[in-house]
């Protein structure tokens, strides 16, 4: 059976935040999952922040992190990114992703303090873990769901809290169908 990897590549993101959402990923995923040790260039941001939006434009931020970490079957990239982003036809995005590469996720709007609410940590980390699923939910070959399911589309906050934190049935099977043994449930 093919040994597969997920990295997670923090921005701005506390470790802590980081390492309590890899548990997630291990009981849903049968996967090595690391975290980049490394600083991240924070260039990269700067060169992707659309100044007049006041927004990370997450297209050319995608681009520049695939220039810069490579994959190869098997291996995805999930980047955390404390941050606001948009792509050209909606006013943001929570996340991004590229079929065989990975995703990013932009973690600003996923606070609860944003909406009004005072901090909730749980929250905050079942709405990340939500995108980050969604978004290596793209970069494995899914598209949208209409199910209920982690991969349907969420156009505001609620849409995330009302999903649940698991691929229904039939994306389950489309992710075995392409990567056997990739899932533990």
């Amino acid at each position: 059976m093919r040994e597969y990897r997920i990295k997670v590549v923090p921005v701005n993101i506390p470790t802590s935040t980081v390492h309590n959402f890899l548990p997630y990923l291990e009981k849903i995923f049968r996967a090595q999952v690391s975290v980049e040790e490394k600083i991240f260039p924070i260039s990269l941001l700067i060169e992707s922040f659309n100044e007049e939006r006041k927004q990370i434009d997450a297209e050319k931020l995608l681009l520049k992190l695939i220039e810069r970490y490579h994959t190869s079957l098997g291996n995805w990239i999930i980047t955390l990114v404390e941050g606001d982003a948009y792509v050209k036809g909606l006013n943001f995005v929570f996340g991004i992703a590229k079929q065989g590469w990975g995703g990013i996720v932009f973690t600003y709007r996923l606070k609860p303090e944003i909406y009004g609410d005072y901090p909730r940590p749980s929250l905050y980390m079942s709405r990340i873990v939500k995108e980050v699923l969604h978004e290596l939910g793209h970069a494995l070959g899914l598209g949208h769901c209409l199910n209920h399911c982690v991969m349907r589309f969420s156009n505001n906050i609620i849409d995330v809290d009302n999903k649940p934190v698991i691929y229904c049935q039939r994306c389950r099977l489309e992710i075995r169908r392409i990567y056997p043994g990739l899932l533990e449930i």
